[in-house]
C-alpha cells in the first residue's frame, strides 16, 4: 500500500496557516506528530490508516478533539498512549482491538467514540464505568450482559448505546442508576419492570420501541410529559390509554387504526400525530372526536361522509393534507369545525365545496389551491377568522374584489399574479398579507 506521508514541513505549515488538510494525508511521522500535539485546536487524521507507537505518544499528549477514523486496529502499547489524551478521541473505524488496548483507552478524560464495536465485554464495561470520563459512543454495540450493564451504570458520561435492541430487567434495573444523557433509541422492546427502573432516569431516549407492555408508559409518564418516538405497528387499548397520558405521541408505523387504539388514544390532551394511518374507520373517527388538541391525520386520502361527520367535532387543530378533494357533503361537515382546519392536499375546490368550507369560523388553510374561481372567491370571502391562500398563482380581479370584504387574516404569497392596483389595493387592507 502507498502511503502519503505527513511529515514535519506540512506540519509545520498547518500550525502557521491551517490551510493544509490533514485528512488526505494516510501516514503520520513521528516528528509531524510531535509538532500537531502542540495545536490548540482539533486534529482531522481522518486519513491516516495506520499509527505508530512513537506517533501516539506524542498524540496522546494533544488536549483538544482529535479524529482517527480510519485506524482499523491498534497495539496495547498505542492505547495506553492514545488513554493519555485529555478531549475527544474519535476512533470509530475501530474493529481488531483486544479487551486489554479497550481498557487503556478508558483511561481517556473526553468524549470518546467507538462506534465500530460490536460488543463489549464485562471487563471491558467496567474499566469505562471505573476510569472513563465523558461522553462515551458505543453506537453499534448490539447486546449488554447484565454485568456489563451494572458496570455502565456507573459511567461518569453521557452514555450513547443506540444499537441495542432488548435489554433484560436486570439490565434495565442497572442502566437506570446512570445518570447522565442515557440514548437506548435503538431498544424494541420495553417491559413494565424495565419501564418501572427507567422511570427515576430523567435523561433518557427511545424511539424505536416496537413492543410496549400496557403497564410500562403508567411508570414513565412522570418523567416523560413528551412521550417518546416509537415503531408500534399494533397497539391495543390498554397501550393506548397509558400512551395518551403523554403529552407528544406519533405513530409512524400505525397504518391501520383500530376503533379500540382510538378510543384510548382519545384520552390524550396534546400533540396527536397518526399521519401513517392511510384509512379512517368511521367508528375510529367517533372516538377521536372526543381528543383535545392537535390531531395530525395527514395520510387519510379519502374521508366518508360519517367520518367527517365525527371529525368536525374534534376541537382546537385538525390536519387533513392529505386528502385531494372532498365532496360536498364532506365539506359541509368540516365547515362545521370550530378548531384550526388544514386542507392543504386540496388542488382545487367546486364553487359548492367552497360555500360550504366558507361557514367554518376560525382558521382555514387551503394552501395546496393554485387557481380559484370567482364564485368560489366570493363564498370564502364570507368566511370570517384566518384563511391562508399561499398556493394560488394568479387572481382575478373580481376575486381580489370579493376578497376584499373578508373579516379577519388573508393570506397569499408574495409572488400571485393580479393587477397591480388590485394588490396594492388589497396590500393596503387590515388583516391582507402578501408574501
Amino acid at each position: 500500500m502507498r502511503y502519503k506521508d505527513l511529515t514535519k514541513e506540512f506540519a509545520e505549515e498547518f500550525l502557521q496557516h491551517k490551510k493544509i488538510r490533514l485528512s488526505t494525508f494516510t501516514r503520520l511521522t513521528e516528528d509531524a506528530a510531535e509538532i500537531l500535539a502542540t495545536c490548540d485546536s482539533e486534529l482531522d487524521l481522518n486519513g491516516l490508516t495506520v499509527i505508530s507507537e512513537p506517533v501516539s505518544f506524542h498524540l496522546g499528549k494533544h488536549i483538544r478533539n482529535l479524529n482517527l477514523n480510519r485506524i482499523r486496529n491498534i497495539s496495547e502499547k498505542v492505547a495506553f498512549n492514545l488513554g493519555n489524551h485529555f478531549g475527544g478521541l474519535q476512533l470509530n473505524g475501530l474493529e481488531d482491538v483486544s479487551e486489554k488496548s479497550l481498557i487503556e483507552l478508558s483511561r481517556q478524560e473526553g468524549p470518546l467514540e467507538l462506534n465500530s464495536l460490536r460488543t463489549v465485554t464485562d471487563l471491558v464495561a467496567k474499566a469505562f464505568g471505573d476510569q472513563h470520563i465523558g461522553p462515551l459512543r458505543l453506537e453499534n454495540v448490539e447486546s449488554l450482559s447484565d454485568a456489563a450493564a451494572y458496570h455502565l451504570g456507573k459511567h461518569k458520561g453521557d452514555l450513547y448505546l443506540r444499537n441495542v435492541k432488548v435489554l433484560s430487567d436486570i439490565a434495565a434495573e442497572h442502566l437506570s442508576k446512570h445518570r447522565w444523557i442515557l440514548d437506548l433509541s435503538g431498544l424494541e422492546e420495553l417491559s413494565e419492570s424495565a419501564a418501572s427502573h427507567f422511570a427515576s432516569h430523567g435523561n433518557i431516549y427511545f424511539s424505536h420501541i416496537k413492543r410496549i407492555q400496557p403497564g410500562a408508559a403508567h411508570h414513565l409518564r412522570a418523567n416523560f410529559r413528551q412521550g417518546f418516538g416509537n415503531e408500534l405497528n399494533h397497539i391495543t387499548f390498554e397501550i393506548a390509554n397509558e400512551l395518551s397520558k403523554f403529552d407528544y405521541l406519533s405513530f409512524p408505523n400505525l397504518f391501520d387504526l383500530t376503533p379500540e387504539a382510538a378510543k384510548g388514544l382519545a384520552n390524550q390532551f396534546g400533540y396527536l400525530n397518526l399521519d401513517s394511518v392511510e384509512t379512517m374507520h368511521d367508528e375510529s373517527a367517533k372516538f377521536l372526536s372526543s381528543h383535545l388538541g392537535y390531531l395530525s391525520l395527514n395520510g387519510i386520502k379519502e374521508l366518508s361522509d360519517i367520518s367527517a361527520f365525527y371529525l368536525s367535532r374534534h376541537e382546537w387543530f385538525l390536519s387533513l393534507k392529505g386528502l385531494p378533494k372532498i365532496s360536498e357533503v364532506v365539506a359541509n361537515h368540516l365547515g362545521n369545525y370550530c378548531g384550526c382546519l388544514s386542507l392543504d392536499g386540496l388542488k382545487e375546490i367546486s364553487d359548492s365545496v367552497a360555500n360550504c368550507l366558507s361557514k367554518k369560523n376560525g382558521s382555514l388553510c387551503l394552501d395546496g389551491l393554485t387557481t380559484i374561481s370567482d364564485e368560489s372567491a366570493y363564498f370564502l370571502s364570507s368566511h370570517i377568522g384566518h384563511l391562508r391562500l399561499d398556493g394560488l398563482v394568479e387572481l382575478s380581479d373580481q376575486a381580489a374584489t370579493h376578497f376584499a370584504r373578508h373579516r379577519g387574516t388573508l393570506v397569499f404569497n408574495s409572488k400571485i399574479k393580479m393587477a397591480r392596483k388590485m394588490k396594492n389595493f388589497l396590500r393596503s387592507l387590515k388583516g391582507v398579507c402578501i408574501g
